[in-house]
C-alpha cells in the first residue's frame, strides 16, 4: 500500500521530478570561474558534470552561476524528462523570471531562455522547473558547493 501511495496523491498519479542542483563561483584570485551541476534521483547521485575557465575578461560569479544553469539544462534537452533544478543564485533567478529591467539583454540570461523555451515548448510546461535554494541548505547543495570549490583548485580554509 505505501508504494501506491508514494506514486499518487488524492487519487491522481504524482508527477516524478528528477533534482538538479547547480553551483557556479568565481575566485577573482585566479580569475578562474568553476560550474557544476548533479543529477539526483531517490536521493542518489546519477549524473555529475563540470567544467572551468580563467582569462575571461567578464568573469564573474552570476557568468558562473549562468553557465551552470545552461549547461544542466542543455543536458535536459538531450533528456527528456521531468526535471527540478535547483540554484542557490536569486540573482540569477530573478532575471529568468523578468523581474530585474532589461535582464534579457545579458547573454546568458537570454541562453537560458532560450533554452527553457525550447525544453518546456517541445514537451510540457512544467517538464524543467527553475527554484531558488538557499546555499547549503541540504546534503545535495552542500555536495555540488564542495565540488566546485574542488574543482577550481582554490583551497578556501
Amino acid at each position: 500500500m505505501s508504494g501506491l501511495l508514494s506514486k499518487t496523491l488524492f487519487g491522481k498519479p504524482m508527477k516524478k521530478y528528477l533534482e538538479i542542483y547547480t553551483d557556479g563561483g568565481w575566485y577573482e584570485q585566479k580569475n578562474r570561474i568553476t560550474w557544476g551541476f548533479i543529477i539526483v534521483d531517490n536521493d542518489v547521485i546519477q549524473y555529475t558534470e563540470n567544467s572551468h575557465g580563467s582569462g575571461a575578461h567578464k568573469a564573474d560569479v552570476e557568468r558562473a552561476e549562468s553557465e551552470a544553469i545552461i549547461q544542466a539544462c542543455k543536458y535536459v534537452a538531450k533528456n527528456p524528462g521531468n526535471y527540478r533544478l535547483y540554484t542557490d543564485s536569486k540573482s540569477v533567478i530573478n532575471k529568468i523570471e523578468n523581474k530585474v529591467p532589461n535582464a534579457t539583454k545579458n547573454p546568458n540570461i537570454k541562453g537560458i531562455q532560450k533554452i527553457l523555451n525550447s525544453v518546456n515548448s517541445s514537451w510540457n510546461p512544467e517538464s524543467l522547473v527553475i527554484e531558488y535554494k538557499r546555499r547549503r541548505s541540504d546534503i545535495f547543495s552542500e555536495h555540488i558547493d564542495d565540488l566546485c570549490r574542488a574543482w577550481s583548485g582554490v583551497n578556501f580554509k
